[in-house]
């Protein structure tokens, strides 16, 4: 009697503990669009470029820009949605699915961004910049470049984990508040926590349509 249970107990962790997930595959179709436009942004696809408004769809490989005049918010496939502040620029790298999952990559290259993470389900977000790489699977995050200074700000707006990396060491956001400055060449700097007001003040300085 014990072999069989034994047997039964092996049956089942092999049916549930070691079933194989389906692999990723590149997004062929869309993988966003445009919920909201001010101005006029951007986007350069198949080196051509078209100008984006509520409705336009977005794929991979995208190069999305705004200029001092405009700014985007942007829904993808897995329920994230992107806000892109004026003067920034933004490649979606690559699109992956598999059931219920998503896998994205960005970067960053210029600007400022604001992503609301989709606690549902944990998507995985990376996005890269030339100082550093943010990746979380549901974080809410604002991150920009500083204006007068070359250094990237990254700010936690939930309590999900954030890990901001580069070469040279990386830190982890798990509260909301929470921040960290990279400058070019060193790594994240020490995790400080900033009040609500003073992180609305920076947001909507760099939100602002100049």
């Amino acid at each position: 009697m014990t072999s069989r249970w034994l047997l039964a107990g092996l049956i089942l962790w092999l049916s549930t503990g070691c079933v194989q997930q389906a692999p990723f595959t590149a997004v062929q179709d869309a993988v966003g669009q445009v919920t909201h436009a001010d101005g006029f942004p951007s986007v350069t696809r198949n080196a051509r470029p078209y100008i984006l408004d509520e409705a336009s769809r977005l794929f991979t490989t995208d190069l999305i820009r705004t200029d001092n005049q405009s700014r985007l918010t942007i829904e993808f496939t897995g329920g994230q949605v992107v806000h892109l502040d004026p003067n920034t620029q933004l490649l979606i790298s690559s699109v992956e699915q598999r059931p219920g999952e998503h896998r994205y990559r960005f970067s960053l290259t210029s600007g400022s961004l604001m992503i609301e993470g989709h606690d549902a389900v944990p998507d995985r977000l990376t996005i890269r910049s030339s100082i550093a790489q943010v990746t979380t699977d549901s974080g809410s995050i604002w991150m920009g470049y500083d204006r007068n200074s070359p250094t990237l700000r990254i700010i936690s707006l939930n309590n999900a984990s954030i890990i901001v990396s580069n070469d040279d060491g990386k830190v982890e956001l798990t509260t909301a508040g929470q921040t960290t400055t990279v400058s070019p060449g060193s790594a994240p700097g020490a995790i400080t926590t900033w009040s609500p007001e003073r992180i609305t003040r920076t947001i909507s300085y760099y939100e602002q349509i100049q």
